[in-house]
């Protein structure tokens, strides 16, 4: 992360930690959908992405904070695995804009 990077990195930790994470943390997880993983603040690297890989994970999408992620899998023992990997919080991410399965619209077309 470059200097010009800092300020939009704490902007976006503050609003996700006021904002954000509080109205999360009301949703119950799900087995089988988007997680939200928070993996350590002050961890080398994309603490995030280290979590999801050892808790053997898909990387559904990246947040501009490196220890912020999405992630799926089918596993119903994945909210669990990435605890034991070492995830700070895990969070339900089905609420979250584009983690939602793509809509399905029908064909009115062919009247």
């Amino acid at each position: 992360m470059n200097a010009s990077q800092i300020p939009t990195a704490m902007v976006g930790a503050f609003a996700f930690f006021t904002l954000v994470l509080p109205l999360a943390a009301l949703v119950p997880a799900r087995s089988g959908g988007p997680v939200l993983v928070v993996g350590d603040p002050w961890a080398e690297g994309d603490a995030a992405i280290t979590v999801i890989a050892r808790s053997e994970g898909a990387i559904v999408r990246m947040s501009i904070l490196p220890f912020i992620a999405v992630a799926r899998s089918d596993d119903p023992d994945f909210h669990a695995q990435l605890h034991r990997a070492g995830a700070w919080m895990t969070l339900d991410a089905s609420w979250a804009l584009g983690c939602r399965p793509e809509p399905t619209f029908k064909d009115d077309s062919r009247a």
